[in-house]
């Protein structure tokens, strides 16, 4: 990689950080306005979106320190990242959960204003899973579906360890 290519995995990986950090502090910030103090109605799916920001941070920190000519275990971590892949639905599927026991546990607590928030941190986190493991989701190749770099990268590694 070129210099270049060094400084937007840097870049990548600041967004990622900065979109992690800030994506807690409202959720933290919104869940303490309530009465009865921090609400899993927002800790929940506020949780799952940072642990899906957490890997596109990881991610652009190891292509940030491969760039950089940094040594980094390339096994090692793709390895994480499929892991990963497998865990994160998984993960992503706790909120949905948590919100069919609501239903039948507790109305009430169902529709309010947070679980709408909550729903709509759990659709940023599936398209973020989206984003990293299969195809970038940006304007410019949304019709086109073209494989993230990490899908490619996961594939090959796969084949190889087959």
């Amino acid at each position: 990689m070129d210099n270049k290519d060094a400084k937007q995995c840097h870049r990548l990986f600041l967004s990622e950080l900065a979109t992690m950090v800030v994506c807690g502090y409202l959720v933290y910030l919104l869940s303490t306005t309530l009465e009865g103090g921090l609400d899993i109605r927002l800790i929940l799916p506020g949780a799952v979106l940072i642990f899906t920001l957490f890997q596109g941070c990881g991610y652009w920190l190891y292509r940030d320190q491969a760039a950089s000519g940094k040594s980094v275990n390339r096994t090692t971590v793709l390895r994480i990242f499929s892991l990963l892949k497998r865990v994160t639905p998984v993960v992503i599927g706790l909120y949905p959960l948590f919100l069919l026991v609501l239903l039948f546990a507790d109305r009430g607590a169902l529709f309010v204003p947070f679980n709408l928030f909550g729903l709509i941190l759990l659709f940023f986190s599936i398209a973020e899973y989206v984003n990293y493991y299969y195809f970038s989701m940006n304007i410019w190749n949304f019709k086109t579906r073209s494989p993230s770099d990490l899908s490619i990268e996961l594939a090959a590694f796969n084949q190889k360890e087959e």
